[in-house]
């Protein structure tokens, strides 16, 4: 999955694209939401697009490195899911 496959959210979508272009991403991001809107896949697509072999501002889904993320074998790229309400440090 790649930006242009997440419907809606042309806004975010934008701005986090435009900031991949330049380089200058935040240090960190904060996914918040109702739940199924889409922010476990926005935030793989952020990291597919941060490893991207081929492009600088989107995944391009055949490169090693965004097959690994989806694959989730990639080392640099974890999901850390909630125990309840809480996440566990």
């Amino acid at each position: 999955m790649a930006f242009v496959d997440i419907i809606g959210h042309a806004r975010v979508k934008s701005i986090l694209g435009r900031a991949l272009r330049r380089g200058k991403l935040p240090n960190s991001l904060l996914f918040a939401g109702a739940a199924g809107v889409g922010k476990r896949e926005t935030a793989l697509v952020v990291a597919k697009a941060l490893n991207c072999l081929n492009k600088t501002d989107d995944a391009c889904e055949e490169c090693s490195a965004c097959r690994a993320i989806r694959n989730s074998a990639a080392p640099d790229v974890q999901v850390i899911a909630p125990q309840g309400t809480a996440l566990k440090i």
